[in-house]
């Protein structure tokens, strides 16, 4: 049986090291994911032209991915792929995740962020919360691999402070949000308040990454 590991980082550097450490451990891209919001243009580099794109998949033909401050890294993060997700705005995405998104195959939308989540595994209930996790600027990296493995990418992932999802939307929830809407407007980040503590403090052992049984068909 496989399983996918999910955990949510604040900043990209930290999914960054976290990924750079799954390869590490012998993980393949095959077998990792990454969803990152882009909102900060940190890749894309014909902002103009994407801006006025009619399609998500017109979005991601007209987007070079710069590197941003992943430039020159090889493996997973030198095939991030940009585009644009109904309610989060632009994303780049990698792996099985971002091929169930569209983008890593053909450019084209396919679904929804909620749909490429559930179809990992996760349930609804939580892909909600990684929904708006990415929409407020976070990255997901996720892992999907037989269940003998899931120790090591648990352990791998949780060296890099991912937040705490329960935590995190305990905090939105006080604020008003409920759930993740893909027909609202993107977030504005102009707005948004310093996200609350989610992350691990060094040397703890706390797990915040989370395991799922992967449905049968593929990713």
């Amino acid at each position: 049986m496989r399983k996918t590991i999910v955990a949510v980082y604040d900043t990209h550097q930290e999914a960054k090291n976290a990924t750079e450490a799954l390869n590490r451990e012998g993980f393949s891209d095959s077998e990792v994911s990454l969803v990152a919001s882009d909102h900060k243009r940190e890749y894309a580099t014909t902002d103009v032209v994407a801006d006025h794109a009619e399609t998500a998949g017109e979005k991601a033909g007209h987007w070079a991915i710069n590197g941003g401050l992943w430039g020159g890294v090889a493996g997973l993060v030198a095939g991030l792929v940009g585009m644009s997700l109904p309610g989060v705005g632009p994303v780049v995405v990698a792996g099985p995740l971002g091929a169930a998104l569209g983008g890593a195959i053909t450019g084209a939308l396919v679904g929804g962020i909620l749909g490429g989540l559930t179809g990992l595994g996760i349930p609804e209930e939580e892909a909600h919360v990684y929904a708006e996790s990415i929409r407020r600027g976070g990255t997901i990296v996720s892992v999907t691999i037989p269940e003998e493995r899931v120790d090591l990418a648990t352990r791998t992932l949780d060296q890099f402070h991912p937040v705490d999802i329960d935590e995190r939307s305990a905090s939105w929830k006080k604020d008003g949000w409920s759930r993740f809407d893909e027909s609202a407007n993107p977030y504005d980040h102009s707005k948004a308040l310093a996200v609350p503590a989610g992350g691990v403090s060094a040397g703890t052992s706390t797990r915040r990454s989370r395991s799922y049984g992967h449905p049968d068909a593929s990713v």
